[in-house]
């Protein structure tokens, strides 16, 4: 059976495998579930993603990655990054914290914390010119740089990569699947310090022992014992300019959520959060998801601001006016100047139906709020007189 694991499908596969709910959307264990050139086994907890050999020799970033990153990697794939990701969620695998640099006190220097994370082990699968069958771990065929050496036992960490403003999976625009340097947008890292800076890469391809260009292969990840309850794990959290709190880009009540979160850290001890929030929410509502969060055990909290649109509307009657007579100078100028108003115009009225469509719909669920709540009161009043008589 093929599906396609679209990026507008991974939040709510992040939600369900965070949370240990199982989403449904694979076979029984028995059978392997295949979906774009991926396979999924949760019986032998793997995921088999189809590529070719594009390399023979030089220095890597990647082990895995898209067409464009062909001269920098030893396997390009047409699969995916958000299908990859999607996939390691099947498994019930939650997404780490990348590589990044972080200081422990004020004035003191930045300390590297390596990605970590759920925990692979990464395989190679291929026929060679001669017909032999070869089936190998990934660093047989690297060496260490500059000096050659051979490479030890590696296991990648599922860090995850972003889904940027507007749904865009971060490592979908870049081709980035599985990275030997430390990269916060590939799917999978190195679990430790390894630069991106190309005159210190410390990979290279084991020349004495790829296969040729264009072999076909299979790349296999194959989860560690205990991944599934990897210590430190990441949840994804956003406050929209309402107040309306989101979990891995699914809706969620703010009385709902301190549960779920429980769940969560009954899995992944040092379990962090990364909240986004829009500029235009309130900071009561920051200060309410952060209470929520540390009543629930969650101690590790990372606040940051969600972009604005480009386009910013009138707030008042009098900025209304002033907008628009910059419009009618605008439209009056147009032959002198570079850009067309009128493209900007029309992307300013796409912006206010969008935001007048966000304004009905919390008009309406606060006007089927004050109906429901007031036949609520009116019923109690009754009861009330009821019980005087």
């Amino acid at each position: 059976m093929k599906r396609s694991i679209a990026a507008a499908a991974l939040t709510f596969l992040a939600a369900m495998a965070a949370l240990g709910l199982d989403a449904q959307t694979t076979s029984p264990a028995s059978k392997p579930l295949a979906l774009e050139a991926l396979t999924v086994d949760k019986a032998k907890g793997q995921v088999i993603m189809d590529g070719v050999f594009c390399l023979e020799q030089g220095q890597l970033e990647f082990l895995v990655a898209g067409p464009n990153k062909e001269y920098e990697s030893l396997v390009s794939t047409q699969v995916k990054p958000s299908s990859l990701h999607a996939a390691l969620l099947m498994l019930g695998l939650s997404q780490g914290k990348p590589a990044r640099w972080t200081s422990t006190a004020p004035g003191q220097p930045a300390v590297f914390q390596p990605p970590r994370g759920a925990q692979l082990e990464i395989s190679l699968r291929w026929t060679g010119p001669d017909g032999q069958k070869h089936d190998v771990p990934a660093t047989d065929l690297l060496e260490t740089a500059p000096d050659g050496k051979p490479v030890g036992a590696v296991r990648w960490v599922f860090v995850g990569s972003d889904v940027l403003e507007g749904g865009a999976y971060w490592a979908d625009a870049l081709g980035h699947h599985v990275s030997v340097s430390n990269f916060a947008s590939s799917v999978l890292d190195v679990p430790f310090e390894s630069t991106d800076k190309d005159a210190l890469l410390q990979f290279a391809v084991n020349k004495n022992k790829v296969p040729p260009k264009l072999t076909p292969v299979q790349v296999v990840l194959t989860m560690v014992q205990g991944a599934q309850s990897a210590p430190v794990a990441r949840l994804n959290l956003a406050i929209d300019q309402f107040g309306r709190m989101e979990l891995e880009g699914q809706p969620v009540w703010p009385e709902d959520l301190s549960g779920l979160v429980k769940k969560f850290l009954a899995r992944h001890a040092q379990g962090t959060a990364d909240v986004r929030v829009d500029l235009r929410a309130l900071e009561y509502d920051r200060q309410r998801l952060s209470a929520l969060l540390q009543e629930a055990g969650m101690t590790d909290i990372t606040f940051r601001p969600r972009q604005l649109p480009v386009i910013i509307l009138p707030r008042s009657p009098a900025e209304a006016a002033r907008a628009l007579e910059q419009w009618k100078e605008q439209f009056a100028n147009a032959r002198d100047m570079i850009g067309d108003p009128g493209l900007d115009a029309q992307a300013v009225l796409e912006t206010i139906q969008q935001t007048a469509r966000q304004a009905q719909e919390q008009a309406k669920m606060l006007e089927e709020y004050r109906g429901k709540l007031s036949r609520m009161l009116e019923e109690y009043k009754r009861q009330q007189n009821q019980e005087k008589k």
